[in-house]
């Protein structure tokens, strides 16, 4: 059966054949959900869905570079933390993908508080020395950021 291709599912199709994927989940509906497509997609050994706060679950890794990829697409007001905490935790020469950081154009106007905090870690990581930094505008906009 051909399984729709939601994120994680996508992603961990992607892996290489050691890959494993991490994936954060506050609410527990929305995890049992999520670990019920992986198993049917035949992924399950390989996605481990860790419950509770992302900011709890990443401050408990371990800091050292890890992680080869990662995708925040989170509450945006603590886009900022979790950016710091997955930087940290990224490979050199590793990625790390934001979405929505265009806010449907409110960027440019900052008219709320979202848009106003992508907006600065926007310009925040752009000013980064530790990364290089693209962005498409594609859909709601993706940050791109390579750890150098």
């Amino acid at each position: 059966m051909n399984w729709p291709c939601s994120g994680a599912i996508c992603i961990a199709r992607g892996l290489g054949e050691d890959g494993r994927l991490t994936c954060l989940e506050v609410d527990p509906d929305f995890a049992a959900i999520a670990q019920r497509n992986i198993d049917a997609a035949g992924l399950g050994e390989r996605v481990a869905i860790r419950l509770g706060p992302a900011l709890d679950s990443l401050e408990a890794m371990p800091p050292e570079p890890q992680y080869d990829f990662a995708f925040i697409d989170a509450d945006k007001q603590n886009y900022p933390a979790y950016y710091e905490l997955v930087l940290e935790r990224v490979r050199r020469g590793g990625l790390i993908l934001l979405d929505n950081m265009l806010q449907l154009g409110r960027v440019l106007t900052r008219e709320t508080e979202n848009a106003a905090v992508v907006d600065d870690l926007n310009r925040k990581i752009h000013a980064d020395e530790r990364v290089d930094m693209a962005m498409t505008v594609s859909a709601d906009g993706l940050t791109l950021v390579r750890r150098r």
